[in-house]
This record gives C-alpha cells, structure tokens and sequence, in this order.
C-alpha cells in the first residue's frame, strides 16, 4: 500500500480487487469470479408474476415483462408469462391519497346553533 498500489481481499484470503493511487483516492480494479455450477445441483425456480413483483419491491408489470423479454436477470422464470399478474393490495394501498380540507366553504354559520357537526358511534 505504500508504494500508491492497494490490494484487497476477501475473508478466505483470495484477492478481490487491485488499485492505484490517483491523488487522495485509490481507482480499483474490481473483477467478480461467477461460482460455477454442477449442472446436477442447478436448479430452476418457478415464481408468480405476483412474486416476482414482491421481490423486485413492487416494481411495475411493464418493467418486470421487460426483464424477461430481454433476459436481464439471471434465473428470472416465470411460472405463466402470459398471464397478467393481479392486483397488488400493497401497491393499490401505497397509491391512495386523502382529498385535502376546503380552503373555503359556502356555508358559514353567522349565530352560534346555526351549524351543528356531531359524531355518532354507538356502543
């Protein structure tokens, strides 16, 4: 590390990634090692589109067909890919606003009596 290269390593001691010194900052050269398979232990999972949605944190329909049409996610398989999802009550939920107080109303009570709001719950 003193001579403006750094290396650094993983907890079983394989390096990770290699970097020069540019001014204050170390520029790393970072390369990822996909594990491989057996192709006895690999295995196709199957999920909903309902599921997918969930495990992306809700992201749309469209983006999750775009996804699979354009093979951006490895193991991203659909049970029924034509099939449209149903609705999301999380979604439906998060979307919902509540309609803001008027500003003015038409009816302004003058006296005191004139306009009665009451609350009625029974026990």
């Amino acid at each position: 590390m003193g001579d403006g290269m750094i290396q650094l390593y993983d907890k079983n001691k394989n390096l990770i990634a290699v970097g020069r010194r540019v001014e204050e900052m170390y520029l790393l050269d970072v390369s990822v090692r996909m594990p491989t398979q057996h192709p006895s232990v690999t295995e196709i999972i199957l999920y909903t589109w309902a599921n997918w949605h969930r495990q992306f944190r809700h992201v749309g329909i469209s983006g999750l067909q775009r996804m699979l049409a354009h093979n951006l996610v490895d193991g991203f398989h659909v049970t029924t890919p034509d099939s449209p999802m149903n609705t999301c009550d999380a979604c439906i939920q998060a979307k919902q606003t509540c309609a803001s107080f008027l500003k003015h109303t038409e009816c302004w009570a003058r006296n005191a009596g004139e306009l009665t709001h009451t609350d009625l719950w029974e026990a």
